[in-house]
């Protein structure tokens, strides 16, 4: 059985509609300004000459400056502006979280897998977003830095990557970058944009990831509510929907309320155009992301054996339910296979389907028919049971153990490198062990006898040597005098194809199996072959 890990899938979806909706490059910069944030990962020294700077900047300025910020400020912080933020003092401004503390590094959260901390530092830019402006400001006019030469400098375009856009910057340096990405108010709404429509996903993520940790039960039941999909991926699509019609961010995005008269959409004003090319972000990143989200988690609803991790449902009542959803597939699908032999646009469609043809999936639709499609069969839960209550992500038990044996090298010796057995010793030491969820199978006396013994030699060497490639035997031919293919022309098999693109094109035959069924398959022909 083969489906996606469940925390790459969200991810995914995700990065692909900042694609999609135009928001890639805004995400880059911000990014970059997040890093920046940080600074360098050996010392603080860098921190220390920035807060020295602005607040020899700040000393300078009379009262009425903080008046005059308190309007973006409060933009920024979604406040009301009032007295106190007018009145706010060097020491006010020195103490916001940006300026006192050193920022989070989003690119060192990415690549170690923690995707959505990407959004909490976006967060705590946008917030003290002004005051960051005024900083590099401040910073970059104490540098003998040419303006004229720089203002004579084309804005990057759009469609630069990282390495491009760090070139373009080349010679005047990352403060100059960062100024400029601070001094852009569009980018300030775009991550605006971005965390407000993404934060359905990222709480259905950080719940996924937290439901990993309770345990067979807890993961039985997890699986059923995705499988399902009414109370998880389902829901989570239509919170991405319904946060581009959401009037608070609509206000958080500084947008004009809705007047009585409307204005024509044609009509040549520049705030409205303005506000027209926000509010399409808005709309195009939601359709994107809510559509990706549904076309990742679908299959789940729609293939086997995924589809019958429902009968898991502790709910009597709504694992009855979801039984006569599986059986309308089900009864479709056995349906299809029959008359598929007259029509050829119907193979295509079952071909498109492929689950059908599994000898797991086969066990489980045979189970089905021979139990009258009881939701309440011991022996279709025993099955889903043995499938569904293991981790469905490889973020703890690999990535997390990975990371924990990295910062042991790392403070035990300047050299990153272990010996094997090494690895071996301290991965047991992970604390996934203990915060995973899982009953761990843990050795008694009677198993280190039994492989520290005699009998358990050619066990040992072969342990010794699993990761070698060299030592490793190939593996030979069951029949006689006919060895295996070992180049790819003799490998005549022909595999069908597997990942996100075979899934969807699978769980969109299933759709139109379930819709046609009543007028016998007539619009096969019709139909989307994934061709």
């Amino acid at each position: 059985m083969v489906e996606p890990e469940l925390s790459h899938p969200k991810w995914n979806g995700f990065k692909k509609a900042l694609k999609a909706s135009g928001l890639e490059y805004s995400a880059l910069k911000l990014t970059i300004a997040c890093n920046y944030n940080h600074g360098s990962f050996q010392s603080g020294d860098k921190q220390h000459v920035k807060c020295d700077a602005l607040r020899a900047y700040l000393s300078s300025q009379p009262p009425e400056y903080y008046a005059e910020q308190a309007e973006q400020i409060a933009f920024d912080r979604c406040q009301s502006v009032d007295a106190a933020m007018a009145k706010a003092s060097l020491e006010d401004w020195m103490e916001t979280p940006l300026i006192n503390n050193r920022g989070r590094f989003a690119a060192a959260l990415v690549k170690n897998k923690s995707w959505f901390g990407m959004n909490s530092c976006f967060r705590s830019l946008i917030a003290d977003w002004t005051i960051q402006e005024e900083k590099e400001d401040c910073d970059y006019e104490m540098r003998d830095d040419d303006d004229e030469e720089d203002g004579n400098k084309a804005e990057p375009d759009p469609k630069l990557t990282k390495s491009e856009l760090y070139k373009m910057y080349s010679g005047r340096g990352p403060t100059k970058m960062f100024a400029d990405f601070m001094g852009d108010r569009t980018l300030q709404l775009d991550a605006i944009i971005i965390v407000a429509i993404s934060s359905p996903l990222e709480a259905e993520y950080s719940a996924d990831l937290e439901a990993q940790r309770s345990g067979a039960a807890g993961l039985a039941e997890w699986a059923a509510t995705r499988s399902s999909g009414s109370d998880h991926w389902w829901e989570t699509a239509k919170q991405v929907v319904k946060m581009s019609q959401n009037k608070n961010l609509f206000s958080r995005l500084g947008l004009s309320p809705s007047s009585s008269t409307p204005l024509p959409l044609d009509i040549d004003i520049p705030w409205l155009k303005e506000e027209k090319d926000v509010l399409r972000k808005v709309q195009s990143f939601a359709i994107a992301l809510a559509s990706n989200v549904v076309w990742s988690e679908v299959m789940f609803w729609l293939n086997l054996p995924h589809a019958a991790a429902v009968l898991l449902n502790p709910n009597r009542e709504k694992r009855g339910q979801d039984m006569k959803r599986l059986k309308e597939l089900i009864t479709a699908v056995e349906k299809a296979e029959r008359l598929a032999i007259q029509d050829p646009a119907l193979r295509d469609c079952l071909e498109d389907l492929g689950w059908n043809a599994q000898p797991l999936a086969r066990e489980i639709m045979a189970h089905c028919f021979q139990s009258g499609f009881d939701p309440h069969n011991e022996e279709l839960r025993k099955i889903m049971w043995r499938l569904y209550t293991g981790c469905n992500t490889t973020k703890e038990c690999l990535e997390s153990t990975f990371a924990h044996l990295s910062d042991i090298a790392q403070r035990g010796s300047k050299s990153s490198k272990m010996s094997n057995w090494s690895k071996y010793l301290y991965a047991t030491t992970s604390s996934y062990a203990e915060q995973g969820g899982m009953t761990p199978l843990l050795p008694e006396a009677a198993d280190w006898l039994h492989v520290t013994g005699p009998c358990s030699l050619r066990f040992r060497q072969g342990l010794a040597n699993i990761f070698n490639m060299t030592t490793t035997a190939m593996p030979t031919s069951h029949e006689q005098g006919k060895p295996l293919p070992m180049q790819p022309a003799q490998i005549q098999k022909k595999w069908r194809a597997s990942g996100p693109t075979a899934h969807q094109k699978s769980a969109a035959a299933g759709m139109y199996l379930l819709n046609d069924e009543p007028t016998q398959f007539a619009n096969a022909s019709m139909a989307w072959a994934g061709k």
